[in-house]
């Protein structure tokens, strides 16, 4: 390590400028300073060798064994960062990347109105979504959620002493309050209840948009007062990266998410504009590092009314497109005029307007897809909740299997909204499966729409109900000898009854190349035919075969 430590590196550019609402969101690095993320043990070799250069400061986070860290080192060089990326390309455990300064509101919600102060009588019956989505459906069979599950806002701030919420907020029971130290040795002293970034302390309270947000996921039920989350057994944890005296930045964000993980969160809500974050390498290698962790990270889809918005390109993020809600007005299951939506986009969720928590202590309308992705964030915390068991994508199948086809309300929107709108019941009881395929190789061909076609014949083993419950597969492009990280492809499964076989269509953006698939035997019988084994070496499991298939 010792041979890497003075690389690093100085880039003079300006990021383009990103359009949401009329808002503008700008992104400009910020020169000479470079983020560097890894495990502990990576960390202390790297700050040790920095610790001599006067002109380069190293700011650590996340202290203890297992946990991943982040250093911030400043003045570098062009040819130091060339080196030391040189050698991070070596080492998938390494996130190495420019910082950047984002200027500008990137909040997703769009109206607020019909503020109101609680009263003793619940307010349930003014908050629509949840009949929509049959919340109480689920509410019957006590599904309410498990304080073990814990999903991480990363927003403005929430109200912690707010009626509704003080309970649902996450405490660290490994700290101490109010002692001045650092109990837990998370590099956060006296982080009881979350913390915030933007100002540099223990107090995440606040935050007018954050505070919605957890009232939409969380919010306490038959507590007398109020209304209900959709998930009010589970706990909030409280991350305030925006508002506050310090720039929005990249190391803002990193530390942000690094925190959930590292204490515990097994979802993140994030209902910001990332548009401008598709060419941030410190965010998009961070959101890789998550899922790979097991966790999900749930976002809006974006107000701009836009087709195929920039973030759709980031796969490791569930985007939740908004749809109309209000009886009132008998629109319901409608794409909300403001809504982003297209072929990127997972799911989508009412949003427009949901009544939820709000400053002060009361309720009250928001609008937007800020609100349409924490509903779709309270349904995965539910589910997971009922199967703690399941990993990441295993929840976000039975979240896309349980959706509602909304096609008939939206037309013109047809594979453009996700797999359809949240449904809490149906999601909590799907039977869906995260299946990764072996097909053969010489009938993997473009069919006459351009898109890639894969057939192969039925077994009693996958039949035609299995391929229903399918919510999408797995397919992978990595050398033989590297790990292996996973994209989600969207995928159509057709049955042809004459000739006995599926097809599965696939996107025709698939690159040409070599994939790896990887075939779980407990769900599969296939033949040989020409396909090509791997070397024993590159098995990760005895449950599982690989496959190299060529695409043409």
């Amino acid at each position: 390590m010792n041979q890497i430590i003075a690389f690093l590196f100085f880039i003079m550019s300006l990021g383009h400028a990103q359009t949401f609402q009329g808002r503008k969101l700008q992104q400009k690095l910020i020169p000479g300073e470079l983020l560097v993320i890894c495990k502990s043990n990576c960390i202390k070799n790297i700050r040790k060798g920095f610790k001599a250069r006067s002109r380069s400061r190293v700011k650590t986070f996340f202290k203890g064994k297992n946990k991943y860290s982040m250093i911030k080192v400043k003045g570098v060089s062009n040819q130091e960062y060339q080196n030391f990326k040189n050698f991070a390309d070596s080492d998938p455990g390494m996130i190495i990347g420019p910082n950047y300064h984002y200027i500008g509101d990137p909040r997703e919600a769009i109206t607020s109105s019909s503020l109101a102060i609680e009263q003793d009588d619940p307010e349930l019956e003014k908050q629509d979504h949840h009949e929509i989505i049959q919340t109480f459906n689920a509410w019957k069979n006590k599904s309410f959620g498990k304080a073990e599950i814990i999903v991480a806002v990363t927003d403005d701030g929430v109200s912690l002493k707010h009626k509704d919420l003080k309970d649902a907020i996450w405490f660290n029971k490994k700290e101490i309050p109010n002692n001045g130290k650092d109990d837990d040795e998370n590099g956060f002293i006296d982080d009881v209840n979350g913390w915030d970034f933007s100002d540099g302390d223990n107090n995440p309270d606040g935050g007018s948009h954050g505070t919605h947000v957890a009232g939409i996921i969380g919010a306490t039920i038959n507590n007398g007062i109020g209304g209900a989350g959709i998930a009010p057994g589970v706990k909030i944890m409280p991350i305030r990266w925006y508002g506050g005296s310090k720039r929005w930045t990249s190391e803002m964000i990193a530390e942000s998410y690094l925190y959930a993980l590292n204490n515990g969160a097994q979802i993140i809500n994030t209902s910001y504009n990332i548009d401008g974050f598709v060419n941030d390498k410190i965010y998009r290698d961070v959101v890789k590092l998550l899922k790979k962790e097991g966790m999900l990270v749930f976002n809006s889809a974006g107000n701009g009314g836009k087709k195929d918005p920039p973030r759709a390109e980031i796969e490791e993020v569930v985007l939740v497109a908004a749809l109309d809600s209000d009886f009132e007005k008998n629109k319901v299951d409608t794409k909300a005029y403001f809504s982003n939506y297209g072929e990127g986009i997972d799911i989508s969720a009412p949003g427009h307007p949901i009544y939820s928590t709000v400053l002060r202590g009361g309720y009250g309308d928001m609008s937007g897809t800020s609100m349409a992705s924490p509903a779709a964030a309270g349904v995965a915390a539910l589910i997971w909740s009922q199967n703690p068991e399941l990993t990441n994508t295993e929840v976000l199948a039975k979240l896309l299997k349980g959706a509602d086809n909304v096609s008939a309300k939206n037309p013109k929107m047809k594979g453009l909204l996700g797999t359809g709108r949240i449904n809490v019941p149906n999601s909590l009881k799907s039977k869906a499966k995260v299946l990764e395929i072996s097909l053969f190789s010489k009938k993997i061909k473009k069919n006459k729409s351009g898109d890639f076609q894969m057939k192969f014949s039925l077994t009693d083993i996958i039949n035609k109900s299995v391929l229903e419950s399918m919510a999408y597969v797995y397919i992978t492009k990595p050398a033989i000898d590297a790990p292996q990280t996973y994209s989600r492809l969207k995928v159509k499964a057709t049955y042809d009854k004459k000739n006995d076989y599926v097809a599965l269509n696939f996107n025709k953006k698939l690159e040409d190349g070599n994939y790896i698939i990887k075939v779980p035997k407990k769900y599969f019988k296939y033949e040989r035919g020409d396909q090509k084994r791997f070397p024993d070496s590159a098995k990760s499991t005895k449950v599982y075969e690989y496959y190299v298939i060529t695409i043409q």
